[in-house]
């Protein structure tokens, strides 16, 4: 039940916010601020996830959570904090408790007019996907993540020009330090709108500024694709296109990254095959041959109806083939979405190197963990063998990398039963020292509404991690996992909810002592006062 009384005692951080949207000079809004109160009980049967030795413990969660809304004509805002208080039965060292929070909240600065937005939260993230790619709280293998966005965006939707743009500066920070950052990001997708009589023209562009906050390191990218043409009464219509590009980085523990740069312009044609469907393409002349070489670039872009969008490109940049797609196709059942891009990054959190253990004494034939190979002092070694370990371990990113993504999303919606398939996939390629790093995660839900209170599902998810795929700079590592989940969630009356799930989780691995599996039966009851 939400409540629009603001108790300041209870609730301190709404009425700062509310002194906050009284101060500026908005049409008055409503208020919803709504908390509540969550009790989880989960058992496991394998809670430090170890292949043999396993330690079962039940563990018990008090999570009180506030949300808060505001909105008004020019105000938006949208706040939820929650403290998370766990016990675990077997250890209670191990006890401890883990705030989180998000805020999202925007000003217009009038009707139709820019906005100031901010967004801000901390969650908790794995710590190291090489160590586990879906460690959680209760595993203890996740850390804390606070980041926050604060900026103007101005989007057009006009008649004569479509525009979509923001500039913001953001703040990230981990209690392992990996990936700390600050600094300016800004993006600005524009082009004519139907009125365009004489012209056509597009736009994209992009720019960052990051500094780590663990030493000097920066970064500073750039990009620019534009075109610009003339209408005419036929089918083909000419243009010229230019192409700017320009990624650098200065590292302290490494030589400065340049040169990772695409120049480009040169005269293209376009061929309206209808007021929905046109083609692109273009021959570019590249200004420093040693960085790229003369080449043909091409984009199709078709939007036959606001439920279908398809654009796709093809080029070359400083490293080699590029490419892009973006389509979306929905109707009254089936939403399909589909997406590439190829995007230049630093100071992410994905970049590891393996770290020798040294040399153990570990059972024959390499099926153990590592708690196996730490014998006691009068163990006989007549049965072990000597054997050097190695683990990846996550350090900064002192590099520039090139991130590829892809990912199809399905959902198919029928009177009860929703079908959602997501599958995507992200290569890493480290461009100063070639490591590339494969990740792979396929989602299969599937929920089902029993009646108008109650509900079960089912999700099955799998994952799939190959670091160093080419063995570059050592061993590798090669992780799969299979999680299945089945949820009954039920409505008791408007302010209490409960639900109780099934969860099995599979890893097999070529890392060592890493291999594990372990069910849990989980049960929350929810209040909302």
């Amino acid at each position: 039940m939400a409540i629009t009384v603001i108790n300041r005692k209870l609730f301190p951080l709404a009425g700062i916010a509310l002194a906050v949207a009284g101060a500026v000079n908005v049409q008055a809004g409503e208020w919803t601020i709504e908390p509540s109160l969550s009790v989880t009980g989960t058992a496991s049967d394998n809670i430090d996830l170890h292949k043999t030795g396993k330690v079962e413990s039940y563990i018990s969660q008090i999570k009180p959570t506030l949300d808060v809304n505001y909105l008004s004509r020019r105000l938006e805002l949208v706040f939820q904090a929650s403290n998370n208080f766990i016990n675990y039965s077997h250890n209670s060292d191990n006890n401890d408790d883990y705030d989180m929070y998000q805020l999202d909240g925007s000003f217009s600065l009038w009707d139709n007019g820019p906005k100031l937005f901010v967004r801000a939260n901390k969650d908790q993230v794995q710590q190291s996907i090489s160590n586990n790619a879906i460690a959680d709280l209760l595993t203890a293998n996740a850390v804390s993540l606070k980041q926050s966005d604060v900026g103007l965006s101005y989007n057009l939707a006009r008649s004569n020009i479509l525009m979509r743009s923001q500039v913001y500066y953001q703040s990230r920070t981990s209690d392992n330090t990996i990936g700390d950052r600050e600094g300016v990001i800004a993006s600005l997708s524009a082009e004519n709108g139907s009125a365009a009589k004489y012209l056509f023209w597009s736009t994209n562009a992009s720019f960052q500024d990051l500094t780590s906050k663990n030493n000097t390191n920066d970064t500073k990218f750039y990009s620019v694709d534009a075109k610009l043409g003339l209408i005419n009464d036929y089918r083909f219509m000419p243009f010229i296109r230019v192409y700017d590009e320009d990624n650098q980085g200065s590292f302290e523990s490494s030589s400065s990254q340049s040169n990772l740069n695409s120049n480009s312009w040169g005269p293209g044609i376009r061929w309206q095959v209808s007021d929905h469907l046109w083609l692109d393409l273009a021959y570019n002349y590249v200004d420093n041959q040693e960085e790229n070489e003369d080449h043909l670039s091409g984009e199709i872009t078709w939007r036959p109806s606001p439920r279908t969008a398809l654009q796709a490109q093809f080029s070359k940049r400083f490293f080699g083939d590029s490419y892009g797609l973006d389509f979306v196709h929905q109707n009254r059942r089936l939403v399909n979405s589909i997406s590439y891009a190829e995007t230049v990054q630093s100071f992410d959190r994905f970049n590891y190197i393996e770290v020798d253990l040294g040399s153990f004494y570990c059972p024959p034939g390499g099926d153990f963990t590592l708690d196996q190979c730490l014998v006691n002092p009068d163990s006989d070694l007549s049965d072990y063998i000597l054997v050097p370990l190695t683990t990846l371990e996550p350090v900064e990113a002192d590099e520039i990398s090139l991130q590829k993504d892809l990912e199809w999303q399905s959902i198919l919606t029928l009177p009860r039963t929703t079908f959602t398939l997501t599958l995507s996939a992200n290569r890493r390629e480290n461009l100063t020292s070639k490591v590339i790093d494969d990740r792979f995660n396929g989602d299969l839900d599937i929920t089902r509404a029993l009646n108008s209170r109650s509900n079960l599902s089912y999700a099955f998810s799998f994952i799939k991690n190959d670091f160093d795929t080419d063995n570059i700079a050592g061993a590798g590592q090669l992780d799969h996992y299979r999680v299945h989940t089945i949820k009954y969630n039920r409505s008791l009356n408007e302010s209490l909810s409960s639900d109780i799930s099934l969860r099995h989780v599979s890893r097999d691995s070529t890392g060592t002592g890493v291999d594990y599996q372990e069910s849990r039966l989980e049960f929350t009851i929810k209040k909302v006062f």
